[in-house]
């Protein structure tokens, strides 16, 4: 994990999250196009928690940075970058394929025009063994852009 996932209007910070747009976990595509809104729209005490569970996250408090992604979304339940984060959260250091999931499947409804979250879904939906949907996604995700989407399509939908 090489980059923090931050809020997005603060200088040098990304808008993906704790776990970062280039990573070597295999897990974050490149994808340089971002249809998120501007996480300010979220109101202050959403972006309080967010910011919150990602210093929990750089201490490697996963079971606090997951309940301060949990109180962003109480806060704000259209707050789309929680619902990443949390669900990135779950499908890497919780091993929680199905909950992270529901956040991603909440994400897109949200912002359907999101490549990486279908990216990161059909990665958890790998984990399960549904290479179906797993490949549905992907290829979602290749026609919003994302090239890593399309290099998974090529390894495991044939």
């Amino acid at each position: 994990m090489d980059l923090l996932f931050t809020p997005q209007n603060q200088v040098n910070l990304t808008n993906f999250g704790a776990y970062g747009q280039t990573s070597s976990d295999n897990y974050a595509p490149k994808v340089t196009a971002n249809s998120l809104p501007p996480i300010s729209n979220y109101g202050q005490v959403a972006v309080d928690y967010y910011k919150k569970a990602n210093e929990k996250f750089l201490k490697k408090d996963f079971k606090g940075a997951k309940k301060n992604y949990t109180k962003a979304i109480e806060a704000n339940p259209k707050f789309i970058d929680a619902y990443i984060s949390r669900g990135r959260l779950k499908h890497n250091e919780f091993q929680d394929d199905l909950g992270a999931i529901e956040d991603y499947n909440k994400a897109i409804e949200l912002s359907p025009r999101y490549a990486n979250t279908y990216f990161y879904r059909a990665n958890a939906y790998r984990n399960l063994k549904n290479l179906v949907s797993a490949c549905a996604d992907w290829q979602t995700a290749g026609d919003l852009g994302s090239t890593d989407a399309k290099e998974s399509i090529h390894k495991h939908c044939k």
